[in-house]
């Protein structure tokens, strides 16, 4: 999966950029590549990360104010993750934006209905604003100290928590292949005493908790098991 990653450093405070790259690149399989890096600032607000975006080789792009305490950061960004989307080669099937701002509603909510996965790093206080969640598929908060990994038994304990018996729990498991994408048919679950309620509120909450992968295959998703 090739993945853009843009950070908007103007309202990102506290952010250990180190745990978010491992976090997006599977290291072990090998399957994610981050094409695109680039943070866009004032000088004061990148000299913050400065050490850490040029050890990822990160691009960085300076923006002034103009008016009063406005910069370009968002415009800028917004733009260039438009173009990428575009032009990018190879094609870029994850966008990542780092940011508080809602102002980036927009290219979010452009970038998924045109079959695009989109993720979103704010602050935790953000993470359930409705405009950010109609617009991604995925809101880490940067709080959440972000897990590289996930083990199947962390998996089955948040599935016991959740009303699921330990036979439900081994059903979901063996459901997936291990290492292969899969189109979700049916986990042919009875959801009723469940604290969740439904396939599709299964497969979110899975893919929140970063049990699960998801991609786009031409215009379906298909998901991995992440735990392991």
């Amino acid at each position: 999966m090739n993945i853009a990653l843009y950070f908007d450093v103007e309202n990102v405070n506290n952010l250990n950029l180190s745990d978010l790259m491992n976090s997006l690149i599977d290291k072990e399989r090998n399957n994610n590549n981050i094409t695109v890096k680039l943070a866009v600032g004032k000088s004061e607000a990148t000299a913050k990360y400065r050490s850490e975006l040029l050890n990822h080789n990160f691009m960085i792009i300076e923006t002034p104010h103009i008016i009063r305490k406005k910069n370009r950061a968002d415009i800028m960004l917004s733009i260039i993750a438009y173009e990428d989307f575009i032009y990018h080669k190879p094609e870029i099937d994850q966008f990542v934006f780092i940011t508080s701002d809602s102002d980036y509603t927009f290219i979010m909510d452009k970038l998924k209905r045109n079959g695009k996965i989109v993720w979103l790093v704010c602050k935790a206080e953000d993470r359930e604003k409705e405009y950010f969640r109609n617009c991604t598929d995925n809101i880490i908060s940067i709080e959440s100290n972000i897990k590289i990994k996930k083990s199947l038994a962390e998996l089955q304990k948040w599935l016991k928590e959740n009303g699921f018996d330990e036979s439900e729990s081994q059903k979901l498991i063996n459901y997936f292949p291990k290492n292969e994408w899969k189109k979700i048919d049916n986990f042919g679950f009875n959801y009723t005493n469940k604290k969740i309620k439904g396939q599709v509120s299964i497969l979110k909450k899975l893919t929140d908790e970063c049990f699960l992968e998801k991609k786009k295959s031409g215009n379906t998703s298909v998901y991995k098991i992440a735990a392991t």
